[in-house]
């Protein structure tokens, strides 16, 4: 599916709640994306930022059960998962002001930013927990007897599973920066169609007005009086043909609300189109005349000045 498509469905949910708040001037686009906008984009989205968390949480737990008890046995190392423990914990923070810039901010630039700043503290972390796991493997080579035979497994079984919990952890990130990414183009288009539909309510009421006989906008189905009003806005906006847009529209209304539904959107957005296509051709003569007009009025200038 298109940036475009995906932009206009999500712009139809957020319009559901705009018409519900009566088009408040200051509508929170925002709270829509934190909600719902990421799992429209990419099913799942969600549930892939708590993994990463839950992830977390797993390392936690096996640094402060398995490995701190074997690491207090030897006083260079002593308390080296204290540190350990103080890098996850920034990694965990940097994670979720992440996720946050993702919702709150629309620039590119700064998630970036902050995906870097996580991905820097993640890699600290691994360097730190690598130098440990190779000092009491090192350790145990030299001083066998010091551990107990549970001990020196224990030590190959955190490096292994830490090894899959980090891997798990650049997967889950990878695929949240791919919709993120993707995310700010949709959010882009979608917001844009939302703010300037509601910046143009009462115009755009009028003309769906106008055009649909014996049907009042408030007794129209939310979704289809949303529909239509999207697609108008995209009329005034000029950007996409006309044509274009109501295919468009037709479209979701298909996957959103009725067979009836298309064919009653499809005949107000045809009436509008018409009525908007007929004032342009108007202002096009008339201007094109005015043209005409400025033109004889020089001639007779010109004339009267050579006589």
């Amino acid at each position: 599916m298109g940036t475009r498509r995906k932009a206009r469905e999500c712009a139809l949910q957020m319009m559901f709640a705009a018409d519900f708040a009566k088009f408040p001037e200051n509508f929170p686009t925002v709270d829509y994306w934190r909600n719902f906008g990421f799992d429209e984009v990419n099913k799942g989205t969600s549930q892939i930022a708590r993994n990463y968390l839950e992830e977390i949480s797993s390392l936690e737990i096996l640094i402060k059960k398995e490995l701190k008890p074997i690491t207090k046995k030897n006083l260079h190392i002593a308390d080296s998962t204290d540190n350990l423990l103080d890098l996850l914990a920034k990694v965990e923070r940097l994670y979720k002001q992440t996720i946050e810039t993702a919702i709150e901010s629309k620039s590119p630039e700064k998630w970036e930013e902050e995906r870097e700043n996580l991905l820097e503290a993640v890699s600290s972390f691994e360097s730190r927990l690598r130098k440990i796991l190779e000092f009491l493997q090192q350790d145990i080579q030299k001083n066998e007897k010091n551990y107990l035979l549970l001990e020196i497994e224990s030590v190959n079984e955190i490096k292994e599973q830490t090894s899959h919990i980090l891997d798990r952890m650049r997967d889950s990130l990878e695929t949240l920066s791919e919709v993120t990414e993707e995310v700010f183009k949709v959010r882009e288009y979608a917001d844009r169609l939302v703010l300037g539909t509601i910046s143009r309510i009462h115009e755009i009421d009028e003309m769906i007005s106008k055009k649909a006989e014996h049907w009042r906008i408030p007794r129209m189905a939310t979704v289809d009086r949303n529909i239509i009003r999207i697609a108008i806005f995209e009329f005034l906006d000029g950007e996409t043909p006309k044509t274009v847009v109501i295919n468009e529209a037709i479209e979701i209304a298909r996957h959103f609300s009725t067979a009836e539904a298309t064919q009653f959107i499809n005949g107000i957005l045809d009436a509008v189109k018409s009525d908007l296509e007929a004032e342009s051709g108007e202002a096009v003569m008339s201007q094109s005349a005015s043209s005409q007009a400025t033109e004889k009025t020089g001639w007779e200038n010109d004339a009267d000045e050579s006589f």
